[in-house]
């Protein structure tokens, strides 16, 4: 399995657990950090960022999308929100930080699912960083913004564990 499949799988299960969790009362996350995620596996080839970013995208290539495509949404619908979070419903999801990058294939999947989620009342903040690779902040050894993605993400974690305290 090549490693952007990790990640997607990732991604897409924690979103569809969070959705699901909803849906039958469970216990939420105190909020989600969904990193370079794949969030609509229906439009491989749909958006402009794909096109645009598909020579600047170090870490995922077109290709690479359609193989994990395949591998996961298998003969299921694509458009189904447990395979396209996107497609899903956000109103009751917990607080968000999506983070990206402006170079990636994927940009526009954490841009239009920051809108969706925000519109639905979700606190959702989007982190785009310009000229990282896919995933980044899992890179720190290799880049120095890395590091700073990082402890962005763990001060946003010990907000929300601050405001569960005091909710």
């Amino acid at each position: 399995m090549e490693n952007g499949s990790y990640s997607t799988r990732f991604s897409l299960s924690y979103l569809r657990l969070s959705l699901k969790s909803r849906l039958v009362l469970l216990l939420m996350p105190v909020c989600a950090i969904p990193v370079s995620p794949t969030l609509d596996m229906g439009r491989l080839n749909g958006a402009p960022p794909r096109f645009l970013n598909v020579k600047k995208d170090a870490m995922l290539s077109t290709g690479v999308l359609f193989r994990i495509r395949d591998w996961y949404v298998g003969e299921s619908d694509s458009a189904n929100p447990e395979v396209s979070p996107l497609m899903g419903e956000c109103s009751g999801l917990p607080p968000l930080l999506i983070t990206a990058s402006t170079a990636e294939l994927l940009c526009d999947d954490s841009v239009l699912f920051a809108r969706k989620a925000s519109k639905a009342g979700v606190k959702t903040e989007l982190a785009l960083w310009p000229l990282m690779p896919h995933a980044f902040p899992l890179l720190e050894r290799w880049i120095p913004e890395a590091k700073r993605a990082r402890e962005d993400i763990t001060t946003f974690i010990q907000e929300q564990l601050g405001a569960e305290k005091t909710d």
